[in-house]
This record gives C-alpha cells, structure tokens and sequence, in this order.
C-alpha cells in the first residue's frame, strides 16, 4: 500500500488484494441487509468504487474495511434491485426455503424490524462489532444504537438470531459470485449545493473573527497536472471540489496586517482565494470528508492553540465558503463552544471533540461529539457517546474495553519470623487482554510495616501459591514469593529490609 506524502492512498493491486480478501464477507453482509444477491453485489460494488475514491485517508486496513462495511450499509438502503424487497418475497425466490423453519422464523421476525435496527443486529450479532463501531456505521448515537439492540432481541436470543443469520449468509457461496474485476471508480452525478445570501450574516459569530472575501472567478482553463506541493511550503493535496484529482490547497500570510490568504488550486479549474485575519501564521492541518459527498473540507488552525478548534473550508458554488461554527455561548447537544476543557481532533477523515476533565485520575468518564456539516454551510456537533479516558490513550475509548485491576493473594512468611506475611498481587490487564504494563507486588509484614516491589510488563502474571505461610518449626529463613509469568518464574524475596527480585528476575 503506496502511503507516502507523494501519492498517498491504495494502489489498484492493494485495492484488489483488499477486496479479494473481504468480498464475499461484504456480500454475505449486503444479503443479510437485503435478501437478494444481485442487489447485494451491487451494494459491494458501489461500495468498492467509493473506497477506491477516498482511499487516500484510509491507510489503515481495518479503517478501509470499516468504511467499506459502512458503505455497503448505506448502498443496501437505496439500491435498487430486480427482486422484490424481502418482507415480501418469498423463501424460494430468497433461498431460505434451504433453512429450518425456526430459522426462517427468526429471520422473518427480523425483517419486520425498522432498517436500522436490523442493521444493528445484522452487525453485531454477525459482523461482531462492537455497538458503538455499529452505531457510527448506521449513522445513530450510542444511546439509542443500545435501546435499538435490546429490542432487536424480540426476534430470538442473540444465539438464535446469530445463528440464524450465519445459516442464511452461508448460503452464499463464492462461486456465486459474479467473476467481476473492481469497478470503475466514475462519479456519480454532485448534487446541487443549496446556497442563500444568509449565510453571510453568520459569519460575525465565529469564534476567531475573520474577514470574508469570497471571489467567483468564473470558469478556467483545465490543468494538465496539479501543482506539485512539494514547491509550497505548507501546502498539502485535497480533493477539494469531489472531482477525483489532487487540487493543492496552500496559505499565505502578510505579518504586517495580520491577514491570511487560503489559495486552493484546482487540478481542472481556477485557483480560488479565501481571505481572513489571524494573530499568526495559520497552518493546513489536512483534508477531511465532513458529510460524505466525496469533496475533502480543508482544516486549518488559525492562531497559536493548537488545541482549538480547527476552522474548515469547502467548495460551494466555485468558491471557497467557511463553515460556521455554533456562536461561542451557545450548547449544541450539550457541547458548549466556550468550555475551556473542550478537546478536538481529526481522525478517518472526521472531527470530533470531547471534555477534557483535566484530572490526574483514570480511567475516567467523558462525552464524546461527531461534527457534521448542516446546511452545507454549518458544523454543528451530533449527539453524545459515552466514552472513557485511560492512561497512554491520546483519544477517548469505549468504555467496555476499559482495563481492570485485578488482584491476587497468599500467606508466606516473607521475613522468616514463623507467621505468614500478607502477599499481594496487583496488576492491569491491558486492552487486549494478553499483556500487562506491569505488576505491583506488595508484603503487609505480620511484624508491621509494609515492602512493595514492580514487576516487568509482558503476559498476565500469577502469584503461586506453593508455600505454607508460615514455619512448621519457628523463626528461620524468609521465604521467596514466587510469580509465575509465562513460562517462567520470577521470585521475590526480602533483602535487608526490602522487597527485591532475585536472580535477576524483574526490576528491584
């Protein structure tokens, strides 16, 4: 996969490896959706023209087969299809005439259900995703996503429906498959942008004022090539009109007069400027696909915070039109523009923004905002997620994943005085369940006092519980505590008056 700052994005012989490895899943899905295997391709391979669009901010492969998913979604709602739609075909037309009765029960019991509540079900008691992950492929709030499922269950237990849905997909075979190469990725005709003289008035309520001095240059001749970045310092490739070609988006700024200039180049098309005030030199912080509809919104940071919010750029009627922002007092699905603990980043190709409590405790609770473009020319943040903050993460995390704290314990007469001493294990299991960052290994002294050593990262560790805790004949040599980790094991004893590893296992 080509991922350097020169031609960023998948190469047709990736894209085909991509797909090859994920067709026949994505199909299995699109049926699960819509009962029929033609109107099923055809979702896959609408969906496998638009990655091949925006792949350049899919460098990750489980980000790509989450977009693909999610665009399989989306084309299994509107796509048309030569059968009729599954709530009224029948089980010979769709092949579940191959299935039990109880089977074809509960899949009939799930076509009942409203489109985005089977999609729900269809993705996480099939495709395993995680509720959040599912929600933001079928485009609700978590909230809801989770009242959603629950009612998903009035189709059978979650064993049922899954097995079920298994049944029918595995009807689908790859044979069945029509022996189609990737499609052309041509465009589908834009949509007309809906443009009013009202959103001049909203400018004066962004949060770092600006002046706004759109110009039309009218029709231009095409380009042969787009404009090398490279020359221009800062500047960076977008797709900014939805053409499909790399326009150069670049910034220019005059110190005296504290004004920038937004030049973004078009690959066919005229060079088109957006003038603005800021205190320093703005910086293009990449491209981003706000709402879909294949053109990249440029984000620039415009001041010395870099972690305000970013302003955001995008092509309407042949110009460049910033997108305005809720008014800095006002609270938009409880986000409040003014709050000083507010925190933005952009990833995959979305904003999002979250509460930062600014306290030293974790794992800890937070909101978690998508901001989506309204009106074509409006942000506004989406209803909360519930999310959490842990320690080494620099984004939010779903809460479910959280690490635990596990602890263990044993007697063993550590100090030798012939009573046990009180061992304890402490360790957090990371979020993947395998590996831990560290132990703690701490000994309540049965004389006073306490002596506490650490333990290496690496797999889950276990305090051994071989010794009797005590001296069968009084007062004698300490004991060693004994963790087993892997396929070793680490023993700890104490050493003038401290808990250190012995034979070099572990850190003191």
């Amino acid at each position: 996969m080509v991922t350097d700052g020169r031609t960023r994005g998948w190469s047709p012989e990736d894209t085909e490896r991509l797909v090859g490895a994920h067709r026949l899943a994505l199909v299995r899905l699109a049926v699960l959706l819509r009962d029929d295997v033609k109107a099923a391709e055809g979702a896959v391979r609408g969906a496998i023209a638009d990655f091949r669009r925006r792949s350049r901010s899919l460098s990750d492969p489980d980000d790509a087969l989450d977009y693909l998913r999610g665009q399989v979604v989306r084309g299994s709602r509107t796509r048309s299809s030569p059968a009729a739609p599954a709530s009224r075909a029948t089980d010979a037309v769709t092949g579940r005439a191959q299935l039990s009765p109880d089977r074809r029960r509960v899949l009939d019991a799930l076509d009942s259900l409203p489109t985005r509540q089977r999609e729900l079900v269809v993705l996480c008691w099939w495709a395993d995703l995680t509720v959040l992950a599912a929600a933001d492929l079928v485009g609700i709030g978590a909230g809801a996503a989770g009242t959603a499922l629950e009612r998903g269950g009035a189709a059978g237990s979650a064993d049922e429906v899954r097995d079920a849905l298994t049944a029918r997909a595995e009807l689908v075979r790859s044979e069945d498959l029509s022996p189609e190469g990737l499609p052309d990725p041509s465009r589908p005709p834009r949509l007309p942008w809906v443009l009013g003289l009202a959103s001049l008035g909203v400018a004066a309520a962004l949060v770092v004022p600006s002046m706004l001095a759109e110009t039309d240059p009218g029709p231009g001749p095409d380009r042969s090539e787009t404009p090398d970045p490279g020359r221009l310092e800062g500047a960076l490739k977008v797709d900014f009109d939805g053409d499909g070609n790399d326009d150069v988006a670049s910034v220019d700024f005059d110190p005296v007069i504290r004004a920038y200039q937004l030049v973004i180049s078009l690959a066919r098309g005229p060079d088109l400027t957006f003038s603005g005030l800021a205190a320093s030199r703005p910086t293009l912080i990449g491209g981003v696909d706000l709402d879909g509809d294949y053109s990249e919104e440029v984000a620039l940071n415009v001041g010395d915070d870099t972690a305000a919010m970013p302003e955001f750029f995008r092509y309407v009627g042949r110009n460049i039109r910033r997108l305005t922002p809720p008014p800095t007092s006002s609270t938009v699905n409880g986000w409040r523009m003014d709050s000083p603990q507010n925190r933005f980043a952009l990833r995959q190709g979305r904003l999002y923004t979250w509460i930062d409590p600014q306290s030293d405790a974790v794992p800890q609770e937070t909101s978690l905002w998508t901001w989506t473009v309204v009106d074509d020319v409006r942000i506004e943040p989406g209803p909360p997620q519930d999310r959490c903050l842990v320690e080494g993460r620099d984004f939010p995390v779903e809460c479910v994943f959280l690490p635990k704290v596990n602890r263990e314990e044993a007697r063993v007469d550590v100090d030798g005085d012939g009573t046990g001493d009180l061992v304890s294990l402490e360790y957090l299991v990371a979020l993947d369940e395998v590996e831990v960052p560290g132990f703690d290994l701490s000994v309540a002294l049965s004389s006073g006092g306490t002596v506490s050593a650490d333990g290496p990262a690496g797999a889950v560790p276990q305090l051994l519980r071989t010794r009797s805790g005590a001296s069968a004949q009084g007062p004698g040599p300490g004991e060693p505590v004994e963790v087993s980790q892997a396929d070793q094991v680490l023993r700890f004893g104490l050493v003038a008056g401290e808990l250190v590893a012995l034979d070099g296992a572990g850190p003191g």
